[in-house]
Formats: C-alpha cells, sequence, structure tokens
C-alpha cells in the first residue's frame, strides 16, 4: 500500500474539520515513519499530507533528532534553518534562550533534576538502549489520570517546591469594561493547598478579595483601558512560607481572533 492510499484512509476515517485535530496528524507522522526513506523525505512525506503540517514537521524533526542526534540531520536541513532562536512577539521576555544549543543544554539539565526528584522507569545512560519490556512500558497508563483532569487553559509557575497555577477560565485575555473571573491553585509535594493569596494588578485595575471556592483562591479583575500585554503579581503564604510568581494576562489587541478551523485570510 503507497503511503498515498495511507493518507486517504487516515483522512476519510480520522479526518476533522479542526486540521490541527491529534488524531489525524498523529497517523500523517508514522506515515512518515513507515515510508520515507532517509530524514528529508521522512518530513515530506508526512507533511505532504496536509492538515496541521507544521506541527506533524516539528514532531517528526523532534523525534528524528531524539533517536539520531544531530549527526543524523544533513546539513542541508541544518543551514537554512541555523542556531538562532527567534520569539514571537507575544513570547518576548527576558531570560529567554538564544540559540537552541543553549536550550538543549537547559532542557537536559531539567530533566537530570527531574529525574532525581523523582522515581520512575526513565534513566539518562552512556547509549540508547531498550528494556526488555518495552511493550508494557509503552502501554502502561496508570498516570494518565492527572493529565486528563489538567485545566489546559492555566499557566503554571514552579517556586521551589510550590507549584503555583493561574486558572484563566477560558481565554488569557481581559477585555475593557468585561469583568473576568481567575482562580489559583497550589500544590506543595504534589498535594493540594490552601495558602493566603494576595494579588496586584496593574494601576486602574479593579481586583476583588480573593475567596475561597473548592480549594481555589477565586478573584475577579476588570479595567477600562487593558494594554496589550499585563503582568499579574501573585503572593502565597502557607506553612510559613511566602511565595511571589508573575502571570500575564493579555488585552485585545494582542490577540487576533479568527473563527475555529477557518483559515487566515489571504493578503
Amino acid at each position: 500500500m503507497s503511503s498515498r492510499v495511507t493518507r486517504e484512509r487516515i483522512a476519510t476515517i480520522f479526518g476533522h474539520v479542526q486540521p490541527c485535530n491529534a488524531i489525524p496528524n498523529h497517523g500523517f507522522a508514522v506515515i512518515g515513519l513507515l515510508y520515507g526513506k532517509d530524514y528529508g523525505d521522512i518530513l515530506c512525506k508526512a507533511v505532504n499530507c496536509g492538515f496541521d503540517t507544521d506541527c506533524t514537521g516539528a514532531t517528526l524533526g523532534s523525534l528524528l533528532g531524539i533517536m539520531g542526534g544531530t549527526a543524523g540531520i544533513p546539513e542541508e536541513w541544518k543551514k537554512p534553518v541555523g542556531y538562532a532562536i527567534t520569539p514571537c512577539a507575544q513570547t518576548i521576555m527576558d531570560g529567554l534562550p538564544k540559540t537552541i544549543t543553549e536550550l538543549t543544554e537547559r532542557t537536559a539539565k531539567i530533566a537530570e533534576k527531574l529525574l532525581k526528584e523523582r522515581s520512575g522507569t526513565s534513566e539518562f545512560g552512556e547509549k540508547a538502549v531498550l528494556p526488555e519490556n518495552i511493550l508494557s512500558l509503552l502501554f502502561r497508563n496508570e498516570k494518565i489520570g492527572k493529565l486528563l483532569t489538567f485545566d489546559n487553559n492555566c499557566a503554571v509557575e514552579n517556586i521551589e517546591d510550590a507549584e503555583i497555577a493561574l486558572h484563566y477560565n477560558g481565554e488569557p485575555v481581559l477585555y475593557p469594561g468585561i469583568e473576568k473571573t481567575l482562580d489559583v491553585s497550589v500544590r506543595k509535594g504534589g498535594s493540594a493547598v490552601m495558602p493566603e493569596i494576595e494579588i496586584k494588578a496593574p494601576a486602574g485595575w479593579s481586583v476583588s478579595k480573593p475567596e475561597k471556592v473548592q480549594g481555589l483562591g477565586r478573584f475577579s479583575v476588570s479595567a477600562k483601558t487593558v494594554e496589550n500585554k499585563n503582568a499579574l503579581e501573585i503572593t502565597v503564604k502557607a506553612e510559613g512560607k511566602t511565595a511571589k510568581a508573575s502571570f500575564t494576562l493579555l488585552g485585545p489587541g494582542a490577540v487576533k481572533l479568527l473563527p475555529a478551523a477557518q483559515s487566515a485570510p489571504q493578503s
């Protein structure tokens, strides 16, 4: 069976009105791995399937990099991209890594720290080694429950042993003259705690006093004028310790609204 026939079967059975739907795009990534002859052919066969092409290509590129290292990436693919990182306007902030090398080193340090703090089935080695029970490990799903209950519309800051999350209850945007309700949750050592919460918002904003609601610190904000990028500073006090975290709340000028599943108009 050719890659084109396989692609049509996936698109017909699992196709979705939203081109970014993960299910068909995951299948397209597998097509690249199964039918691709080399690095470039793997990427092209997957990307040529359509749908969410940038994410499919990035997923496969990352996977191939993990499997073969930088030595497995041909120069013709590395040279046009280079090593510099150029963030988009909404993600520019102090301390961002300037190169892929710097980002890789930071990621490795975080991974090493995580493996030391948490016991599991992963460890760093000098070379790639597949455990004998690899299929059993791949099918393990007892930890997925925590991910299924995770709030995708939140931002998380890890301060020492505290995990502070700001729940946007929708999009992270405040519209002038429209009150927005936000929630704060805190976890320490993997367990939820209910600390005292203080909120510092931009000048001119109205902020309600946080209330304890179902284990969350709930408050509302409103403003007559809203800048494109705004900082909310949240201070939590629990068990004799104080932690501060800063979160971003956007204004309407920072986001461009397009109906779901509709492509951007041609200019």
